[in-house]
This record gives C-alpha cells, structure tokens and sequence, in this order.
C-alpha cells in the first residue's frame, strides 16, 4: 500500500509501506534550474511583484520539482506557477493542467495556455470531473501540485474533495509527492467560510474524512503569511 505524507503549505508523498518516512530537509535548497524559469522576464509583473510573498523558490525546493518530471498543476487558474513550472518542463519532462471540466474553466485555461505556447512548449490538459474516473494514466505523475485551492474544495463538500484526493493517489507514482499550498483567514474571523478554511487547522491540516487512507504525514511545516 502506498502512503501519502504532508507539510508547509502541506508535502504528501507517495511511498511502499516498507520504505522509512523521512523528514523534508529543514532547509531546501533551489534548483538552478527553477530559478532561471523564476526570474524569466516573460512572467507578468504583477506575478513577479508576488514572488516575495508566495516564495516560489523555496516552496518547489521544498517539493522537490525538478526538470524531467512529469507534474500536473490541479486547478492552474490564471497561470501564477504554470508561468514557472511549464517553462522548467519545456523539453525534459512533462506539464499536465488540471482544470475543472466545465466549459468555462477548461477553456479559460486552454486559452491561457494556448496564449503562452511559443513560451511553455508542448503541454498536455487533464480536466478534472467531479464525478467521471480519473482520465490520466494511473501511477505516472512524479509530481501533483495545487496553490490556494484546498479551501475552495471543502466549501465544494466533502465527496467532491474525497474526489480529489483519491484522483491525486491514483496519478502519483510511488515515491511521488503531493505538494499543496493553502491559505487561511485570520483566526478571530467567524462564519462559515472561517469554519471551512478552519478544516485545515495548523499544524494538523490533513484530518479531512475526505482524504485517502494512504495519507500520512511527512513533514509539517508553520504557514507564513502568503498573499
């Protein structure tokens, strides 16, 4: 059975029982190669302006994303890391979006996509059905990442997001990682959206009825305040 471990911004990987559970390092160092496609002029402004508060750098060191992989970005949106990660990709792995199935959202990312192509290079999109099996090969992803989307997924309920996780187990090869960034209110807000993002209370973000047996906790990481 493989087995799923979390941390920081939350780190899943994807394990055989047999092999140890070790920490992340407390200090990941950055790949040269992610930081060439960081400081790429072609990124947006206004997504650079944001690299000192979302520290993409140190959040993929974290991760572990390096060229060669195969990464699917759950959820991509307006294209914040798929600026980063299908560039680093380019010619020596794989970038596979995610976005919801329906008509507006994969389209709105095609089109971002399609926009950039000359810049990202071939890339492949996976739409994820909230009720339709997982249309990607199982086992083969190295990689599965989702910025600032875990909150939108409990407010979906809590079979939409057990479907969400279960299509990430399934994608992961062994020993691939799930990584997750996610943001919370402030603690004193009150109200229903305080008690959802609430559902993924530090240090213990991963205790949803919706996640997969095989989850388990890797390494945890304090949250900084990410904008």
């Amino acid at each position: 059975m493989r087995h799923l471990f979390i941390g920081l911004a939350v780190i899943l990987s994807a394990t055989t029982a047999a092999t140890p559970i070790a920490a992340a390092p407390a200090a990941a160092k950055a790949d040269p190669a992610v930081l060439k496609a960081i400081e790429d002029p072609r990124r947006a402004e206004k997504n650079r302006a944001r690299d000192i508060y979302r520290h993409p750098a140190e959040t993929l060191a974290f991760f572990d994303v390096r060229k060669g992989q195969t990464v699917i970005e759950f959820y991509p949106g307006g294209g914040w890391y798929t600026e980063i990660l299908a560039p680093l990709l380019k010619g020596n792995g794989r970038y596979v979006a995610m976005p919801p199935s329906s008509a507006k959202s994969l389209a709105s990312a095609k089109a971002m996509l399609e926009r950039n192509k000359d810049w990202f290079g071939p890339v492949d999109v996976v739409p994820f059905d909230q009720t339709e099996p997982l249309a990607f090969p199982a086992g083969t992803a190295d990689r599965v990442l989702t910025f600032r989307n875990i909150h939108n997924l409990i407010m979906s309920g809590d079979v939409i997001a057990a479907k969400a996780f279960a299509d990430y187990y399934a994608a992961l090869k062994p020993g691939g990682i799930l990584g997750v960034v996610e943001h919370r209110l402030p603690g004193q807000r009150e109200g229903e959206i305080e008690r959802l993002h609430q559902a993924l209370d530090y240090p213990s973000p991963c205790h949803g009825s919706w996640l997969h047996p095989g989850w388990r906790k890797r390494d945890q990481r304090q949250p900084e305040r990410y904008a």
